[in-house]
C-alpha cells in the first residue's frame, strides 16, 4: 500500500477453494475482493487496476475432488462480477495455461515456462500488444469457404486497431478489443471463385489469393486416416488421372515418431507448447494428393 502503484495487477481466489475456506466464507469473497481494490484506489485514485481469471489447479491435486474443482469455476464466475462491478480490467490467466498441464508440477503451483506465460499474459494486457495483424492457420491461399453460409474472417491485432477487410469487392471494417481479437462476417454466397481476400491494419497487408465458395468436407479418424492415397492398391493409376480442378486439400501434418524421424528437440519443444499440427490449404494435383488419406 505504502508503495501506491501506478499500475496494480491481483490475482485471489485459488486458496479460496480450500475446504477449509470457500463453504464458510465464500459469502465474504466479493466484499473483501472489492475492499482491497477500493483501498489501492484510496492510496492512488489514478491507479489503473487489473484484476486476473483464475490460473488452473489441475485434477491431480490432493483436495480437486473435495469440491475444490466446483469452488474453482463459481470463483471464476465471481471474478468476472467483481471486474465488472468495481470497473477494473480483467486477464485471462485460464486460458493460455488450461491446456498445459505439463508445466503445473504439483498441478498448482507454475514452473518457469508457465511463469513466462503468465508474465506474457499480462504484458499483453498492459500494453495491448498482440503481436500485431494476423489470421489463423487456417486462413490462407486456395482455402475454400463453405457456399450458402455467412462467411466469418477473424483473427488478431494490437488491441483497438482498426483492421479493413476487402473480399469480393467489398470492404468491412472492426476494430480489435482490449483482448486483440476481431472478427467481420460477410453474407453467404453462391460457389464460386477464384477470390482475393486482404486484410490490412497499420502498415501489415495479408493478401491471399484462390480462394473459392464451395463445400467444406471434414474428415477424420484413427489409423485408417493415416493410409494415403499413393499407398492404396489403385493409388498410383488415380494419381495419375488428376487433371486441373477446383478440389482444394488441407491436410493436418501431425508429428509423429518413426524410424525415419524420430523425436528431436526441435519436436519435443513443439508438442510440448501443443503444437501438434500445422498445414494450409493445397491444390489438388499428384502430389498433393499422394500424402491425402483417401
Amino acid at each position: 500500500m505504502s508503495f501506491k502503484p501506478d499500475v496494480a495487477i491481483i490475482h485471489l481466489g485459488l486458496n479460496d477453494t480450500d475446504p477449509r475456506d470457500w463453504p464458510e466464507f465464500k459469502d465474504d469473497f466479493k466484499s473483501d475482493y472489492s475492499w482491497l481494490i477500493d483501498t489501492l484506489r484510496k492510496q492512488n485514485p489514478n491507479v489503473k487496476l487489473f484484476i486476473c481469471k483464475l490460473t488452473p489447479i489441475f485434477n491431480g491435486h490432493p483436495r480437486f475432488k473435495s469440491g475444490t474443482r466446483d469452488w474453482y469455476w463459481q470463483i471464476q464466475q465471481q471474478i468476472i462480477e467483481i471486474a465488472k462491478a468495481n470497473h477494473t480490467g480483467l486477464i485471462d490467466l485460464t486460458s493460455a495455461l488450461y491446456n498445459r498441464p505439463d508445466l503445473f508440477a504439483d498441478n498448482l503451483h507454475p514452473d518457469k515456462e508457465g511463469a513466462t506465460i503468465i508474465a506474457k499474459t499480462v504484458y499483453e494486457n498492459l500494453t495491448g500488444n498482440y503481436g500485431g495483424l494476423k489470421l489463423p492457420e487456417i486462413f490462407t491461399d486456395h482455402m475454400v469457404l463453405q457456399r450458402d453460409k455467412p462467411i466469418t474472417i477473424y483473427g488478431t491485432a494490437n488491441s483497438n486497431e482498426q483492421v479493413k477487410v476487402l473480399f469480393n469487392n467489398k470492404q468491412l471494417v472492426a476494430v480489435a478489443d482490449a483482448y486483440g481479437k476481431w472478427k467481420v462476417q460477410f453474407s453467404q454466397m453462391p460457389h464460386g471463385g477464384p477470390y482475393n481476400l486482404n486484410v490490412q491494419s497499420g502498415n501489415k497487408t495479408i493478401a491471399l489469393t484462390d480462394i473459392l465458395i464451395g463445400d467444406v468436407w471434414l474428415c477424420s479418424g484413427q489409423s485408417n486416416m493415416s493410409y494415403t492415397l499413393s499407398a492404396s492398391k489403385t493409388g498410383k493409376s488415380e494419381l495419375a488421372q488428376i487433371k486441373a480442378n477446383k478440389i482444394r486439400l488441407f491436410k493436418f501434418n501431425q508429428y509423429e515418431e518413426t524410424n525415419d524421424a524420430p523425436w528431436n528437440a526441435k519436436v519435443l519443444e513443439e508438442v510440448n507448447q501443443l503444437n501438434y499440427f500445422s498445414g494450409s490449404w493445397a491444390p489438388t494435383t499428384p502430389a498433393t494428393a499422394s500424402g491425402f488419406r483417401p
